[in-house]
C-alpha cells in the first residue's frame, strides 16, 4: 500500500487560505495576487484609461471593502452593513489622497461617460425581482396588471385631451 503524501506547510497555508476567504467569489490567494497586480498598476501609474481598468479597480477595491464592513462589528450591526462600509470607505481613501488620481479619474470617467450607474440600478432592482417567490410574483401580477394597464390607457387619453387644448 501506498503512504498517502501529506503536503508540504506552505502548500497546506494556501490551501486553508483559499478555503476560508472569500471576496468577492475569488478565493483568498487569487484576491490577494490581483490586489498585488492592482497596486503594481497604480504605482507605476499604468492603469488602461478604459471600462477594464475602472472595473478592476472597482471590484478590488470595493471587495476589500465590502469585506472589511461585513466582519466590522460596529458597521456590521448598527451603521448600515457592508455597502454603506463600501460607500463610506471609498470616499475617505478618495478624500485622504491613498489612490492616485489618474485611478480615481479613469473611475470617474467611466462612471460618469458610460451611464454605469444606471445599469447598476437597473441590475439591483432585476435581482431582488428574480430572487423572490415566483408564486408571490403570480399573485401580486394578477392584482397590479389590470391596475396598471388601466392606468396607462387613462393616462393616454388624458395627455391626449391637454394636448389638444
Amino acid at each position: 500500500m501506498k503512504k498517502d503524501r501529506q503536503p508540504s506547510g506552505a502548500i497546506s497555508f494556501f490551501s486553508n487560505f483559499e478555503v476560508k476567504l472569500k471576496i468577492v467569489g475569488l478565493g483568498g490567494t487569487a484576491f490577494l495576487l490581483m490586489t498585488l497586480l492592482l497596486f503594481v498598476v497604480l504605482w507605476m501609474d499604468v492603469l488602461p484609461d478604459n471600462m477594464g481598468g475602472a472595473l478592476f479597480t472597482l471590484v478590488i477595491f470595493g471587495g476589500a471593502l465590502y469585506y472589511l464592513g461585513s466582519h466590522l462589528p460596529i458597521f456590521k450591526s448598527y451603521l448600515g452593513g457592508r455597502s454603506v462600509f463600501v460607500t463610506v470607505g471609498a470616499a475617505i481613501i478618495a478624500g485622504l489622497g491613498l489612490v492616485p488620481s489618474g485611478a480615481i479619474g479613469t473611475v470617474r470617467n467611466f462612471i460618469s461617460t458610460s451611464n454605469f450607474l444606471e445599469f447598476y440600478i437597473v441590475s439591483l432592482i432585476i435581482s431582488a425581482i428574480l430572487k423572490m417567490d415566483r408564486q408571490l410574483l403570480l399573485k401580486s401580477a394578477v392584482r397590479f396588471l389590470p391596475v396598471a394597464f388601466l392606468a396607462m390607457v387613462a393616462n393616454f387619453f388624458i395627455v391626449g385631451l391637454v394636448g389638444q387644448l
